[in-house]
């Protein structure tokens, strides 16, 4: 990350050109006669009151013998530090917002880099959400509060939930893929399906390439705190990003959480700018639109109507299921406990395991 060194006093252009004219023993009066200047309009530049200017920067070459290019330096270093001396005072209100977030972890998880005063780690945080100032940072992410305040009973904190977003959408604009195809998604729900039946080592790398192939980018990362997020589907230039928390990585629900952002990516591309779930999916329609695709995509509806309204169930039966849908039984299992056909204590939950985080 690029460091900047913040100026606490400036020098003036003009003050440079004295030096010059005092070295060449140049009157400020003879100077401003060589160079077809008013004496007024050279003290002026003398004291800052007046910017060197393309032609001037030429006619002071052509007396002291110093590149014009030079002088226009002087003078856009001079704007530039102008700029930040005026937006230090604004410093302080960005030091104390940074002091909101989660700074230990992202930078354990390399968001951003290690540093020691609390001015360069609101630098780069600033820097990270790609936003000049605090404001603008809850111009672009207030409607996250207010979504999550509709939709949750825990509300997350603002903080984290943002930069959590914000590490995938940082992410996914440098990712490099092929352009989005909602048919050769849905043509790869099957091999999705089968990559989360039986998770093997790397399986989540085996996803990222079978969702890049039809130009979604996939990313995994851990949540941070207060976040309660499961998943977020957003998009980047036309081309749908997601991206997973394993927070809860139990069969059922992280491959319900894969296939609840996919009917986003499918169904919704159109409907919103950012979609995030969170442990409790809210009663928006979008959101209940995207649980009925999710479900019926992992065991059809008709298979399931039969199979759930049996009277008891064993352990074979449901195996036999899940093998015919082609998910884990874990799935199987999950959906029965969420639908109170059995309790989450029930001895069909044993089948009910954890994926591993890689």
């Amino acid at each position: 990350m690029p460091t900047t060194i913040q100026p606490d006093y400036m020098v003036f252009p003009g003050e440079i050109l004295a030096e010059h004219l005092e070295a060449r023993g140049f009157s400020q009066k003879e100077f401003a006669t060589r160079v077809h200047l008013s004496e007024k309009h050279l003290s002026h530049i003398i004291t800052g009151k007046k910017s060197i200017t393309a032609e001037s920067a030429v006619k002071f070459e052509m007396v002291l013998g110093v590149p014009a290019k030079f002088w226009m330096d002087l003078e856009s270093q001079h704007k530039l530090d102008t700029l930040r001396l005026e937006g230090h005072a604004d410093m302080a209100e960005a030091v104390e917002w940074a002091k909101r977030f989660p700074l230990k972890d992202m930078i354990a998880m390399k968001w951003i880099p290690a540093l020691s005063s609390w001015e360069a780690k609101a630098d780069a945080l600033l820097r990270f959400f790609s936003v000049s100032s605090p404001k603008a940072w809850e111009t672009q992410f207030g409607e996250i509060l207010g979504q999550c305040r509709r939709t949750a009973s825990k509300t997350p904190n603002i903080e984290s939930l943002s930069a959590w977003v914000q590490r995938l959408e940082n992410q996914a604009r440098n990712a490099s893929m092929p352009e989005y195809s909602a048919r050769k998604l849905s043509s790869q729900i099957p091999a999705i399906k089968k990559c989360l039946a039986s998770p093997s080592s790397g399986y989540q790398e085996h996803l990222r390439q079978i969702l890049s192939e039809a130009g979604v980018y996939l990313a995994f990362e851990d949540h941070l705190p207060k976040t309660f997020i499961n998943g977020v589907t957003t998009w980047i230039s036309g081309r749908p990003a997601v991206q997973m928390s394993h927070r809860y990585p139990f069969s059922d629900i992280f491959t319900f959480s894969i296939f609840h952002e996919l009917a986003h990516v499918i169904l919704h591309q159109d409907k919103a700018h950012r979609f995030i779930d969170l442990t409790e999916y809210s009663q928006d329609p979008l959101e209940e639109e995207a649980n009925s695709w999710a479900a019926d995509q992992l065991i059809p509806s008709k298979a399931w109507r039969t199979f759930s309204s049996r009277v008891t169930i064993s352990i074979a039966e449901v195996s036999r299921l899940a093998s015919e849908a082609g998910v884990h039984p874990g799935v199987v299992v999950g959906r029965l406990a969420f639908e109170r056909k059995i309790g989450w204590n029930d001895r069909l939950c044993r089948l009910r395991v954890k994926i591993p985080a890689a």
